[in-house]
């Protein structure tokens, strides 16, 4: 498949899985409340966006990655999950969140009316509130890396024409498909040799470059296999 050698190194997940196209979760905030333009994902916990915070719920891959990348920084790791599920409790606790939510268009409803501040926002639904004039609302991408949404591709074991699928997967794998993909669904290419035109719409949603080789994620089977004990440890955290 000769345009595998052309893939972002964390685009080959596994001997059996590529990314064939990316987006992610990024971190929207009001310029009108907040005139400089945060670093770090610590901002969801700053003091100062008390009742102004939104993110996923917890049961939900950003918040999961999240709660991984915050137990890494804090001494545990996902296998250590502890220190994440305290930073966690911690945000909950804060007084900070209005919204820890399932339903993506409640989170774009509370920016467009201005209650939420800050919080994860996955680019389509950023997307879609600068194409309905909502200019006080800008993004950034942490310095800890993003959250990705993946599309992935395989060739089945049981594939009964194995060249025809390596010639498929190198067609996705192309940069016409993968500028195709980029200007009309605003996934990412997962080949550095894509060049996306400079006058793509909304072209800086899409993760290229430096942006995409700090994608976070973390183990997603350990996710898998985790979440509902992380979860209930969490509530018993926060009290409920």
């Amino acid at each position: 498949i000769p345009n595998m050698a052309n893939l972002y190194d964390n685009a080959v997940y596994s001997d059996y899985t590529i990314f064939a196209n990316v987006g992610d979760y990024v971190l929207a905030y009001n310029t009108d409340q907040i005139s400089e333009p945060p670093t770090s994902w610590d901002a969801l916990w700053d003091a100062d966006y008390r009742s102004a915070v939104v993110i996923y719920g917890i049961d939900h891959i950003p918040a999961l990655s999240l709660t991984v990348m915050e137990a890494e920084q804090n001494g545990g790791s996902i296998d250590d999950i502890e220190p994440g599920l305290d930073r966690m409790a911690e945000l909950f606790k804060s007084g900070n969140l209005i919204g820890a939510l399932d339903v993506e268009s409640q989170m774009v409803s509370l920016f467009e009316t201005g209650d939420a501040w800050i919080g994860m926002m996955a680019t389509g639904r950023m997307r879609d509130l600068l194409s309905k004039g909502a200019d006080n609302i800008a993004f950034v991408r942490p310095d800890e890396g993003t959250f990705p949404l993946i599309s992935t591709i395989n060739i089945h074991k049981d594939a009964t024409n194995l060249d025809m699928a390596a010639k498929f997967v190198d067609y996705v794998l192309s940069p016409e498909v993968q500028v195709a993909f980029a200007t009309h669904n605003l996934y990412a290419p997962t080949v550095k040799n894509a060049e996306v035109p400079e006058d793509t719409p909304y072209r800086d949603l899409l993760v290229m470059g430096d942006a995409f080789e700090r994608l976070y994620l973390p183990d997603q089977e350990k996710i898998t296999a985790n979440k509902a004990s992380w979860q209930q440890r969490l509530n018993q955290k926060i009290g409920r």
